[in-house]
């Protein structure tokens, strides 16, 4: 699947060469055939059979020669270090900015607050999805390299990297407007958010930079060219009262080896239903990815997943910006119950990642819920778990009632 991906994505960019080889491909085999029922005299059979095939081996010679300065020289992706002024390039003053141990993050809490409290609606972009692949087509030369090193990188390490259908975040969000989405790839993704802050390098060859990167601080994110995938993730609780993260395993291609969410991932194109809200969309796309990383999701005839909460939003600023929706939900299964996906996460769940921060009686924990917020500022916590425990621990100070509210009507039911 990841070689039918790559080559498709590949042939998409490349039209132009990919229908002179079928020409060729085409006049080739008319050719053979003429000569084998000897309809045409010798000389043009053989220009009909030469002519192609030594357009077919430049095409072939050419296609190789780009790729042949990163092949041979074996380059390596490497994620920059150094300090970035992300304030200078977001360009406005009420972000918050904040630096956690495997990335930069930004977030504004007015609008955590408006998507914790509103029910927002949404439209379809269709410019959007035409500008990202605009952009992708005019540097197509300069991002190839960086898709087939970090494609040889996954297949070399057993990881899937498929180019599935994503849904995108447009813009910023406006209280007072419609949210606006997009169709995307994840393949556009990688080649605009994902490498925003990295580099090619080689003891041989100059280092290679994106077009866009986060070296260009005139760029005001997010980016209007950049595909901008949707990511979700959530903190579940289990009918006994469980709080409880996961291990993302070794065939993962995010977040390799550290703690992560109950669940996370993306939201696909499919999670968008006409007429639903933004909101809706979002959680049905947080509760797709929960239960299929939680693998409870096999279960008939059963509604494992009680309820889910929008409780935050943020960029991941060195994934250019890349928006993510946080949210709590809570589940009528055990602790005991749960069976990690054993293609991405590890296959069981650790002991000290899981908490029992409700009681047995139905109140809440806090002394078992103070143990989870240290969490955050541990080397091996992912960028989405961070800021899980981040909007968990705020919403509840701002507003524990809500919380306490939302907690004891589900796990009661």
């Amino acid at each position: 699947k990841n070689l039918i991906s790559y080559l498709l994505y590949i042939f998409k960019f490349n039209k132009t060469s990919i229908i002179s080889l079928a020409i060729n491909f085409i006049i080739l085999i008319y050719a053979v055939l003429c000569f084998l029922n000897d309809t045409l005299n010798k000389s043009v059979t053989l220009t009909l059979l030469v002519l192609p095939l030594i357009d077919i081996f430049w095409q072939c010679y050419g296609s190789f020669s780009d790729f042949k300065s990163y092949f041979f020289k074996k380059y390596q992706t490497y994620g920059k270090k150094y300090d970035i002024d992300y304030e200078k390039i977001l360009k406005e003053q009420d972000w918050e900015i904040e630096n956690i141990h495997n990335g930069v993050v930004a977030y504004k809490n007015d609008i955590s607050h408006c998507i914790r409290n509103n029910n927002f609606e949404c439209t379809i972009d269709r410019q959007a999805t035409q500008k990202t692949n605009s952009y992708i087509k005019v540097n197509f030369d300069a991002l190839l390299p960086f898709l087939y090193i970090h494609y040889k990188d996954v297949m070399k390490n057993g990881k899937k990297f498929t180019n599935d259908k994503k849904l995108c975040l447009v813009g910023e969000i406006n209280p007072d407007k419609r949210i606006r989405l997009c169709k995307g790839y994840y393949y556009n993704t990688y080649l605009t958010n994902k490498i925003f802050t990295v580099k090619l390098f080689s003891d041989e060859a100059p280092d290679i930079y994106p077009p866009y990167s986060c070296q260009n601080n005139s760029l005001n994110l997010p980016y209007e060219y950049f595909s901008n995938e949707i990511g979700v993730s959530t903190l579940a609780i289990t009918s006994d009262g469980y709080l409880f993260f996961q291990r993302q395993g070794s065939r993962a291609d995010n977040s390799t080896g550290l703690i992560v969410p109950s669940g996370s991932g993306s939201a696909d194109w499919k999670d968008y239903q006409d007429g639903y809200t933004f909101n809706d969309i979002i959680l049905f796309a947080t509760n797709r990815e929960l239960s299929e990383e939680a693998v409870f999701g096999r279960k008939k005839n059963n509604k494992v997943i009680i309820k889910s909460k929008l409780i935050g939003m943020f960029r991941w600023l060195n994934l250019g910006a890349k928006p993510e929706f946080v949210s709590i939900s809570i589940l009528n299964i055990t602790l005991s119950q749960i069976s990690p996906q054993e293609s991405e996460q590890r296959k069981t769940l650790a002991e000290e990642d899981c908490f029992k921060i409700i009681k047995d009686d139905k109140t809440l924990n806090e002394l078992e819920l103070e143990k989870c917020w240290p969490i955050a500022e541990q080397p091996n916590c992912s960028v989405p778990l961070s800021m899980n425990l981040k909007f968990l621990h705020q919403y509840i100070i701002e507003d524990k009632e809500d919380f306490y509210s939302f907690i004891n009507s589900n796990i009661n039911n």
